[in-house]
């Protein structure tokens, strides 16, 4: 049996642990404030969303992180936007890691996502997909002609993917996807079940916000802390 360290000993320890974890923190800190700040104050056009006159059409992706960047520019396209005068790619930090320790960390996440829609003049809501009323929400929503964004996990590997729905037609939502070359329907309760972890639905609102970006971000943070528990609860429940 192992004798209990001395109490000195002990503090010892506890003080090298508190110290390594105030380093990384602060090195946490460093790394990503100014990053995040980068992105919220980097140049793009003025022009503002305007009212949807067509359909979706999903734009290839080459890159195994851009789902949600490719997503979002189909979204703007419709709004009438350049993605590329947008600055789209650098805002949303697509290839920047979100983790300063962590490479595999690149993508698109919701903190994100709702900063650059409030600053180019978008208003995004959330509907939680495990509501009995997500359905309805989501197609009432569509039916005015605006879009949503969801979040998936992918049918055939269970990876996180970002899509674009922007249609309904009865019981059936038209899915617009980076990964096919055409946009494709999924019974929409089903779809909402089996793959929807994240529905942001959007709209082209007022003026852009040229305020700081503490509030989409908090709300990013906890949509992020849902999504963890939606998919952790799935996986129980598989």
């Amino acid at each position: 049996m192992s004798q209990p360290k001395p109490i000195k000993a002990v503090l010892v320890t506890l003080g090298v642990v508190t110290a390594i974890f105030g380093i990384v923190l602060l090195a946490s800190v460093i790394y990503v404030a100014p990053r995040v700040s980068s992105k919220s104050s980097a140049q793009r056009s003025a022009s503002i969303p305007q009212s949807p006159a067509a359909l979706a059409s999903p734009i290839t992706q080459t890159e195994p992180h851009t789902c949600g960047f490719l997503a979002l520019s189909s979204a703007y396209k419709v709004y009438g936007l350049s993605p590329s005068n947008k600055n789209l790619r650098f805002r949303l930090g697509v290839d920047r890691e979100a983790h300063p320790f962590d490479e595999q960390s690149t993508g698109t996440l919701h903190p994100d996502i709702f900063r650059v829609l409030d600053q180019d003049g978008f208003f995004y809501t959330l509907v939680a997909p495990d509501d009995a009323q997500a359905g309805v929400l989501l197609g009432e929503h569509l039916d005015s002609g605006d879009l949503a964004l969801l979040l998936i996990e992918r049918r055939e590997n269970n990876a996180l993917h970002w899509v674009l729905a922007d249609h309904r037609a009865g019981p059936e939502v038209r899915v617009v996807d980076s990964l096919m070359p055409q946009p494709y329907t999924e019974t929409t309760r089903n779809y909402l079940n089996e793959c929807v972890i994240s529905i942001i639905t959007i709209r082209a609102a007022a003026p852009p916000s040229e305020t700081d970006s503490a509030h989409p971000h908090r709300d990013g943070v906890a949509e992020l802390n849902r999504v963890r528990a939606r998919i952790a609860q799935r996986k129980a429940t598989d």
